[in-house]
C-alpha cells in the first residue's frame, strides 16, 4: 500500500473496524448500491476487505448496478468490468456475493420517456428521470426477493458532494437500514484511497485516470448519465473530450440539443397533457427529429446509445398515441 496523503492509515482502519463490527454482530443481509464512480468503488473496496477478512461468514451480500441505459460509455465499460473481477475474486474465496444488474421498466427507459411520451429535459425542478431510472428499479427488485428485503443498505453518498445530498444523508441517518460509511471523507480523499490502497479485486487505473482527466478541466466535475441536462454544463463529459476521448463530442452536442429543443416552445405542444394552456411535451415532430437525431449520434460517435428495444417501445408509444387521437 502507498502512503496517503489526505488522511492517516488508521482512519481507513476505524472505518473497516466499524464495518467489520456490524457485519459479524448482525444477521441482516448486505445489499450495496454500486453506480461504477469513484465513491462507490472505495465503497465497495473497503467491504470487499471486510468480508475478505471473515470468509466463515457466509451472510449474503448482494451489490446492485443500476444501469440507466445512459450512463457515460467509459464509466459503464469499467464498471461492467470491475464487477465481473470482484466475482472472480469471490469466487476464488468463496465469498457470498451476488452481483446484480438492474435497469428501468422499457417504458420508463430515459429515451421511452423523452422521445417516446415527449417528456422534456429533466431540469432541478423537473427531475422525473431520478425516480424512474434508478429508485424504482431498486426497489422493484428489493421487493421481488423477500430474501434482501430487510437488509441493511450500503452506499457511497458523502455529505460535501452537494447540499442536497447532505440533506438526504441526515435524514438517513436515523434510519437504521441505511448506511454511509465514507459520508464524512471529501472527494480528494476518496481518490487518494484509490490510487493507495490496492482494491483486491484488481487495478482502478481506468476509473482514477479518467476522473484526474475530467478534473483537469473543473475541479470535482460530478459523472452521471450522458444526457444530463440538470446541471448546466457536463464538465465530467467535457473533460473526458479534454482528454482524447474524441467520441464524447458527438454525446456533448446531442445533449445540447435536448435543453435547446426543452427551451424552444415551438418544439412543444401548446397545452399540458392536463389541458393547462402553457408548453407542453415535446410535439411529434419534435420527437421525430430527436430519434433521428440519436441515431445519427450512435453512428457517428461508434458508441451504443440506444438499442431496438427503446425504438420498439418508442414506435410502440407513438402508435397509441396516433389511435387515441383518431
Amino acid at each position: 500500500m502507498l502512503q496517503l496523503k489526505l488522511f492517516s492509515a488508521l482512519e481507513i482502519d476505524i472505518i473497516e473496524h466499524e464495518l467489520r463490527e456490524l457485519y459479524i454482530s448482525g444477521n441482516r443481509p448486505w445489499v450495496v448500491m454500486y453506480s461504477g464512480g469513484k465513491d462507490s468503488t472505495m465503497l465497495l473496496s473497503l467491504i470487499i476487505r471486510v468480508l475478505a477478512s471473515a470468509v466463515n461468514i457466509k451472510k449474503q451480500t448482494t451489490i446492485l448496478y443500476c444501469d440507466t441505459g445512459v450512463e457515460i460509455p467509459y464509466l459503464k465499460q469499467i464498471a461492467m468490468l470491475t464487477l465481473g473481477r470482484i466475482q472472480s475474486y469471490a469466487n476464488q474465496l468463496g465469498l457470498n456475493i451476488d452481483i446484480r444488474v438492474i435497469r428501468p421498466e422499457p417504458t420508463e427507459s430515459f429515451f421511452a420517456m423523452m422521445i417516446g411520451r415527449g417528456y422534456t429535459s429533466p431540469m432541478w425542478r423537473y427531475r422525473w428521470c431520478t425516480a424512474r431510472l434508478k429508485i424504482r428499479p431498486t426497489k422493484r427488485y428489493m421487493t421481488a426477493n423477500p430474501a434482501i428485503s430487510n437488509s441493511v443498505i450500503l452506499t457511497g453518498s458523502r455529505r460535501d458532494e452537494s447540499v442536497s445530498r447532505a440533506v438526504r444523508i441526515k435524514n438517513a441517518s436515523n434510519n437504521k437500514s441505511m448506511i454511509c460509511p465514507i459520508e464524512y471523507i471529501d472527494s480528494d480523499q476518496v481518490l487518494d484511497y484509490l490510487e493507495c490502497v490496492p482494491s483486491l479485486w484488481g487495478d482502478n487505473s481506468d476509473l482514477i485516470d479518467i476522473y484526474r482527466k475530467a478534473y483537469m478541466v473543473r475541479q470535482n466535475a460530478r459523472f452521471g448519465c450522458w444526457t444530463c441536462t440538470v446541471v448546466s454544463r457536463d464538465w465530467a463529459s467535457e473533460g473526458l473530450l479534454a482528454a482524447g476521448h474524441h467520441q464524447m463530442k458527438y454525446l456533448i452536442d446531442y445533449r445540447n440539443k435536448l435543453i435547446e429543443y426543452s427551451n424552444n416552445n415551438c418544439k412543444r405542444t401548446i397545452v399540458e397533457r392536463d389541458g393547462v394552456l402553457r408548453p407542453g411535451f415535446f410535439t411529434m415532430d419534435a420527437r421525430t427529429e430527436l430519434l433521428n437525431m440519436l441515431l445519427e449520434t450512435q453512428k457517428n460517435s461508434g458508441l451504443q446509445l440506444i438499442d431496438d428495444l427503446d425504438i420498439h417501445v418508442i414506435n410502440e408509444i407513438w402508435k397509441r398515441e396516433e389511435n387515441n387521437a383518431e
